[in-house]
């Protein structure tokens, strides 16, 4: 979860940042990004188990991710999302943060 930046320190020059994390012998605090999809939000990380999936809702679109985004209206963002998913279309959604597929509602006749 530190690493060594430099050459000759007494002390590790820091935490691995948020969205990252360094194992044993990193140089750097962005040595290893989680990927798109999983994200970790704490500093400090030591491997890759510290980064979880991005959960249903959300989205996570790229490397390096430290916070999910929440889905937008008229998509839904299943577990592990990079991106949104359009509604299909002849459906439609007005809140954020939708689940699946199903969430979408049908439009009603004369719309």
């Amino acid at each position: 979860g530190k690493y060594c930046g430099t050459t000759g320190l007494s002390a590790p020059s820091g935490l691995c940042n948020p969205g990252h994390y360094c194992p044993i012998g990193a140089s750097s605090a962005n040595q290893v990004a989680c990927p798109a999809g999983f994200y970790v939000s704490d500093s400090g990380s030591e491997s890759d188990v510290a980064c979880a999936y991005c959960p249903p809702g959300e989205y996570c679109p790229t490397a390096g991710t430290s916070a999910p985004i929440t889905c937008t209206s008229g998509s839904y963002c299943v577990a592990g999302s990079i991106t949104p998913q359009a509604c299909p279309r002849g459906s439609f959604l007005n809140v954020t943060g939708a689940l699946e597929s199903l969430d979408c509602l049908p439009c009603s006749a004369g719309r």
